[in-house]
């Protein structure tokens, strides 16, 4: 990713301890530190995850969801041909009042 100053792209970099206090700091290097141990004393055991019911069923929707065309293409197909042929008819009515009605949704 690059930002764009002066016309000159740069890359976005993360500070660490940027505006952290002396102790802020000591305390993040701390808990990096009680990171680094947990994890060399896990190693050689096998990591266990468990979902709850709310994520398996998540899991098993999107799944599902993978099959299903995001686009109607039947409908669009329709549309298209109607529009070519002269036959697709605008209702300007309903069109303004569904966006006065987005409109005053919005405020």
């Amino acid at each position: 990713m690059s930002n764009t100053i002066n016309g000159t792209p740069r890359p976005i970099q993360a500070v660490e301890g940027r505006g952290q206090t002396q102790s802020e700091k000591a305390k993040t290097a701390e808990g990096s530190e009680d990171h680094r141990k947990m994890a060399s004393a896990g190693s050689g055991s096998t990591d266990h995850v468990d979902l709850t019911s709310t994520a398996q069923k998540l899991i098993e929707l999107e799944n599902g969801m993978k099959d299903v065309p995001v686009v109607d293409q039947q409908k669009v197909d329709s549309i298209k041909h109607a529009i070519a042929d002269g036959s697709y008819n605008v209702n300007a009515e309903s069109i303004a009042s569904k966006l006065i009605e987005i409109e005053k949704s919005d405020n």
